[in-house]
Parts: structure tokens; sequence; C-alpha cells
């Protein structure tokens, strides 16, 4: 009888409720104190017994020591910081007396020196390094960019209409002829002067095919050719009535790039080079997803004024 009526009356030492009384446990020395299970400081499993002393009954223990915060640390490094910036700057502003240095019987006052300026700002944080100020009268050279990105917004592909329409007679090995029909459009890397030039082509241009090891450019042999050589893409006219243009177009294709060949044509004073587009970088194979016919003026016919260009 008088255990029931203990426990109707005893109430946690942790939440001052009595809250479930089977889950009390009781001091294992004064048998009177008593804490739930689910309020000591560590909870015990479940089914486990727990040897419990209160806080009377329990050796007094040194109070633990807090752990160092990385926050309190961190601030008194800006303190640090922010003190050692603010006596560099006094240290500045303290005139200091001119050094003289004795040359023969005159003196000579050494220049001052300029020193870099540090600013503390408040609100900054600690941790951040401090720039110099630069002086408002030195002006910084513009930043140089890589060649790549002069070229970032400058696309290179055939512009307009055709600026050339016209047949090529294409002399293969033993005198075997083919002609077919093409049309030009000039390069947006072309100058004027190959515009020009291309604008004076004949419409009937005899093709010559050449060894690619024996006519390469010399230039191409530092510089691999790329999309700025080009300076006219040909292609196949596309005539509803005669679809042998394309298929003949291709069969070139695949000849001057199964045999390694060039083929060069002479219209007046222009001397045209063309090439099969995989000797380009990968960028510029392809125009619409297939290989082409690109060319490219010599040298000697660029170096004309264009009056002298013939039409």
């Amino acid at each position: 009888m008088f255990t029931e009526s203990v426990n109707k009356i005893t109430v946690c030492e942790k939440c001052g409720d009595k809250g479930r009384q089977k889950d009390l446990i009781f001091c294992g020395q004064c048998k009177t104190a008593a804490e739930h299970r689910y309020c000591l400081h560590v909870l015990p499993k479940k089914g486990k017994k727990v040897s419990w002393r209160c806080e009377v009954c329990c050796p007094t223990l040194p109070k633990p020591v807090p752990a160092p915060s990385r926050k309190s640390d961190r601030i008194s490094r800006g303190v640090k910081r922010k003190m050692t910036r603010i006596e560099r700057l006094k240290e500045e502003r303290i005139p200091k007396k001119k050094h003289s240095v004795l040359i023969g019987k005159s003196t000579q006052i050494e220049p001052k020196k300029n020193k870099r300026r540090y600013i503390a700002d408040e609100e900054s944080d600690p941790d951040e390094e401090f720039q110099p100020i630069q002086d408002e009268h030195v002006q910084l050279p513009p930043p140089v960019l890589p060649s790549s990105q002069f070229d970032e917004n400058f696309k290179i592909g055939p512009l307009g209409d055709a600026i050339w329409r016209g047949t090529f007679d294409i002399l293969y090995v033993g005198d075997n002829k083919r002609s077919t029909k093409l049309y030009a459009r000039v390069s947006s890397g072309a100058c004027s002067l190959a515009r020009n030039a291309a604008a004076s082509l004949k419409p009937l241009l005899v093709i010559e095919t050449m060894i690619k090891s024996l006519a390469w450019p010399k230039r191409f042999e530092e510089l691999p050719p790329n999309g700025n050589d080009i300076e006219l893409y040909f292609f196949p006219e596309n005539e509803s009535d005669d679809r042998m243009h394309k298929v003949r177009y291709n069969s070139v294709l695949v000849f001057i790039m199964k045999h390694e060949m060039i083929l060069k044509t002479v219209s007046g004073d222009a001397e045209l080079l063309l090439f099969h587009s995989s000797v380009l970088p990968p960028e510029f194979q392809r125009h619409e997803e297939e290989y082409y016919l690109w060319g490219m003026f010599s040298e000697k016919i660029l170096s004309l004024p264009p009056d002298q260009i013939l039409h």
C-alpha cells in the first residue's frame, strides 16, 4: 500500500511531471527520486535494465569544458587581422623623415616611394585577403584574349545566292572527260579580291586532276587548311529534269578523296584550286551533313589589283 501511494505522487526529477508511472526509474541508492526512462540523458534500449542515481546521491562531477567553437575561433582571427591592419594604417599616416644621402659635398634627398594602401572594411569577411588599391593614374593594359575568342561570334559558311554558275569539264587519267553543272557561293571569310576573282570565272571551266602530294600548297605544310581558307563553296545544280549532276558531283568527291587528288582550273588570270572538304578540321568538313567541294584562288591572283582581273 505504501509503495502504491508513493508511486502515485512520484514525479520525474527531469521533466517535473508524473508522466507514465511504469517508465519511472528510481534512484539505486535513496530509492526516492525517480526519472522517466525517456527523460534520461541516454535513452536505454527497450527491456534493458537501467541503473540510475539522482544528483543528490551521485558524487559531484566536474563540469564539462565546452568544446571550442569554430565560429568564435574565426571571430578571434578576424579581430586579430583587423587590429594588425589598423596598426599598419597608423604607421603609414605618421610622416617619416626624409633620408638624405651625402654625395661629395652636396646632399641629395631620396625620392619617396609609393606605398600600397589597404582599406579595412567593417562588414567584410575576416578570412578574405585584402588586395592593394591601385593608383588612379595608373592605366592597366586590356587583357589579351586567346585567338579563338576573337572569332567566337563569326561563323564560316556560304553566303547568299550563287556568284557563279557553269559547267566543269573534268579531265581524268587517259583523256577521259566528264561534265557536270555546278554553282558557287562565296564564303563568309572570303576577301573582296576573292569575290572579284570569282565573278570573273568563265561559264565553262576545264578542270585538271593533280596528285595531292605534288600539288599541295606550301603554306598548308606549316599550317593545315581550316575554315578561314575557304573562299568558294561548290554545289551541284538541282534541276528537276536532270538529277545526274548531283550523282556526278558525288562521284567526283569520291574520286578525289579515294585517290588523294586536287583539282585545278585556270580562267584568264585566275588560278583556282579545288579540294575535298575532308582535308578541313571536323567542324568544317560537312555542309548540311554532306561533304562538299571548296576552292581557293592562288596567291598570285589575289595579289593583283581588282582592275587587272579579267571579267
